[in-house]
């Protein structure tokens, strides 16, 4: 082999290299967009929303853009707690929920006394919630307990955009 060839192989090595390094990071960049147009179409659906409950999601959404996505789970349990509790104090929940639990309810805001998974789980009792929004609610109380407490659980942007969505639905299950 002379030095031509070998300068030839070279340089079509690279190439390759070249070639392959191009490849990764056009599809890191088609993921990103795809990614950003993700969290844009979830921040529209937030704003068909309206009151507390969308501030809180529209909070989780910009942290999720930041890369903050444990904040961004936090955040959006926020709004589905807050969703939960205003679905029990429509139409007298309130009052049943005081009568068949014992506990003091005089108004929406007594309900953060007691754990988000006991309300949900008295709200089915008496036939507020069905049981799959009950475990459905339950299931996302866990990821959030995740979320929020020193573990080593590392969401990444799908799983905490899975997380507002399923919140979305839940959320608007219970609006009227």
């Amino acid at each position: 082999m002379t030095a031509a060839d070998e300068a030839l192989r070279k340089i079509l090595k690279t190439l390759g290299e070249l070639e392959e390094s191009h490849r990764t990071i056009l599809t890191a960049v088609q993921r990103s967009r795809a990614r950003a147009s993700t969290v844009e179409a979830t921040i529209a659906e937030i704003d068909q929303l309206g009151g507390q409950q969308s501030v809180l999601l529209r909070e989780a959404a910009v942290a999720i853009r930041a890369g903050l996505y444990r904040s961004g789970i936090v955040s959006s349990y926020a709004a589905l707690a807050d969703a939960l509790h205003e679905h029990v104090d429509k139409d007298g929940g309130l009052a049943s929920l005081a009568a068949s639990t014992g506990w003091t309810l005089s108004t929406r805001d007594d309900l953060q006394d007691h754990p988000d998974h006991d309300v949900a789980t008295a709200a089915r009792r008496i036939g507020l919630v069905t049981k799959p929004q009950m475990k459905s609610f339950h299931g996302l109380l866990h990821r959030r307990n995740q979320a929020a407490h020193p573990t080593p659980y590392q969401p990444n942007l799908d799983e905490a955009l899975g997380f507002v969505s399923e919140s979305i639905g839940l959320i608007r299950a219970w609006k009227p």
